[in-house]
C-alpha cells in the first residue's frame, strides 16, 4: 500500500499465497521487476500492477476461477497474466483484468467460462493497444458486418498452453474506444500474430452482450487474438434475458426475446447436463407469446422431467423461416433435495438491479467485499430479495445466505 510508484523485487525464499493491490490513491504502480508469483487469490483493488514496463508477468498458480478478482479502472493488470485452470470441472468465470497504462487505454476486462473441464492447464492473456485490422464481411445473428471498422481500443491476445480445445463462452469489456458508431456487436478472431482479418467463430450472446462496452460471444472453439467488430443494424434476435428457476420440483424458464414478428418461427429450449452434449427438450411457438410489447416477446416454459440434487444448463435456440437459428446464453437451475438450502443470486455480474434467490425463506442474507468487511445484511421474508445494487461500488462481493456462499459481481 502507499500513495507513490512501488517497485516489487522478489527476495527470500518461500512464495506468497493471497495478494492485495490496494494504494492509497488512484493511478499508482507496482512495478514488477520479477514475476509476481501467487499461490492464493490476487485481489485488485487500487493500483495498477506494470508488468509492461520489466517485461514481467503476473502468475496466479491457484486454478479456482475465483483465485483473480474481476478488478476495475483504477485497479488492473498492464502485461501479462497467465492463468492455471481447474480441469476435472466446470469452475464459473475466469477474469483476465489486463490493460495498457502506457498508452493511457487502460483497464480492458475479459471474462471465459468453459462448456466443459478445460483440456489444457493454463491460460496467458494480455492486452495490446493497436487498433485491430477490420473483420470479414459476414451475416452474424441477422447484421451485416464488414462496413464498419473493429473498435479502435484494441485486441485481446488470449492463448492457451498444449492440450485438447475446449469451447467456451467469452465475454469482453472494452474501453477507451473512439469510433463506436454501429448499433449491434460482436466479438470475432484470427490466429495469434497472423495480421489476417478477424473472422467469426462460435454463436453471437445477443442482448443485453451486444453492445461496444460489453461484448459477448459463445461456443468459442480455441483461442488466439479478439476484438468487436461492428454493424451499422440489430442482431435478428436478441435475447433481452434468459432465466431459469426452480418452482415446485420442476424448472419454470422464463425468457424475453427482441424479435421480428414476420421471420419469428419457434423458440427451441435445449438442456444439458455437462454444457458439452446438448438435447432438444422443448419448443414454444413464435406466436405463443404471454406477453407483447412491440418487438419484445415473452415466453414461459416448464420442464417437468428433473430430477432433484440435479443440475441443470438450460438455453434457448430462436429460429427463424429463412432457416437461421440463434443461441440465447446459457443458465443453470437445479432443483434441491429435501432438506437442501439452493441459492441463486442474478444477473451476475450485474449492472442495475440483481436478485437472492434461495429454497428457503427466512435465511439472513450478508453481503462482504474482498476485504471481508460487511457491507449489507437484511433477512429473507419470502424467498426473493433485492440486492443494493445502486449502494453499491463497482466489484466482487461474497453473498451469504445460511450455510451458502455464491460470489457476485457488480460491475
Amino acid at each position: 500500500m502507499g500513495s507513490v510508484d512501488q517497485n516489487y523485487r522478489r527476495q527470500g525464499v518461500g512464495d506468497w499465497w493471497d495478494v492485495t493491490i490496494a494504494q492509497a490513491v488512484p493511478g499508482r504502480r507496482v512495478i514488477l521487476f520479477d514475476d509476481l508469483v501467487l499461490d492464493g487469490t490476487l485481489t485488485l483493488s487500487m493500483g495498477v500492477i506494470d508488468g509492461f514496463t520489466q517485461g514481467k508477468e503476473v502468475f496466479a498458480r491457484a486454478p479456482a476461477a475465483a483465485a483473480v478478482t474481476v478488478g476495475s479502472p483504477n485497479s488492473y493488470i498492464s502485461g501479462v497474466l497467465r492463468r492455471n485452470l481447474n480441469t476435472t470441472a466446470i469452475d464459473g468465470w475466469y477474469h483476465l483484468p489486463v490493460g495498457e497504462l502506457p498508452s493511457g487505454k487502460g483497464y480492458q476486462l475479459a471474462q471465459v467460462r468453459f462448456d466443459a473441464a478445460p483440456g489444457f492447464p493454463q491460460l496467458v492473456a494480455y492486452f495490446r493497444p493497436i487498433a485491430p485490422t477490420s473483420c470479414v464481411t459476414y451475416t452474424d445473428c441477422g447484421a451485416a458486418f464488414g462496413t464498419l471498422p473493429n473498435l479502435d481500443n484494441g485486441y485481446w491476445v488470449i492463448d492457451r498452453a498444449a492440450g485438447t480445445p475446449t469451447s467456451f463462452h467469452i465475454r469482453v469489456y472494452a474501453r477507451n474506444y473512439t469510433n463506436a458508431s454501429g448499433v449491434s456487436y460482436a466479438v470475432v478472431k484470427r490466429p495469434t500474430s497472423s495480421g489476417v482479418p478477424f473472422d467469426f467463430y462460435g454463436v453471437c450472446e445477443g442482448a443485453p452482450y451486444d453492445q461496444p462496452h460489453q461484448t459477448g460471444r459463445l461456443q468459442v472453439p480455441d483461442f488466439s487474438e479478439f476484438a468487436v467488430a461492428q454493424s451499422p443494424v440489430p442482431l435478428a434476435v436478441r435475447f433481452v434475458s434468459v432465466v431459469a428457476q426452480p418452482v415446485s420440483r420442476q424448472v419454470l424458464l422464463r425468457f424475453v426475446v427482441r424479435q421480428d414478428w414476420e421471420l419469428a418461427l419457434r423458440h427451441e429450449v435445449e438442456r444439458s447436463v455437462d454444457g458439452l452434449v446438448w438435447r432438444k427438450v422443448g419448443e414454444v411457438s413464435a406466436e405463443a407469446a404471454l406477453r407483447r410489447e412491440g418487438d419484445l416477446a415473452h415466453y414461459e416454459w416448464v420442464d417437468k422431467e428433473v430430477q432433484a440434487g440435479e443440475r441443470y444448463l438450460y438455453r434457448v435456440r430462436a429460429v427463424e423461416r429463412t432457416g437461421s437459428s440463434y443461441l440465447s446464453s446459457v443458465v443453470e437451475a437445479m432443483i434441491p433435495q429435501p432438506g437442501q438450502l439452493v441459492v441463486r443470486v442474478w444477473p451476475n455480474p450485474a449492472t442495475s438491479e440483481a436478485w437472492v434467490e434461495a429454497s428457503e425463506a427466512g435465511h439472513m442474507v450478508r453481503v462482504w467485499d474482498m476485504r471481508g468487511q460487511l457491507v449489507w445484511e437484511t433477512r429473507m421474508e419470502g424467498e426473493r430479495v433485492a440486492l443494493p445494487v445502486g449502494l453499491l461500488s463497482a466489484g466482487v462481493y461474497v453473498v451469504e445466505v445460511g450455510s451458502q456462499w455464491v460470489r457476485w459481481v457488480k460491475e
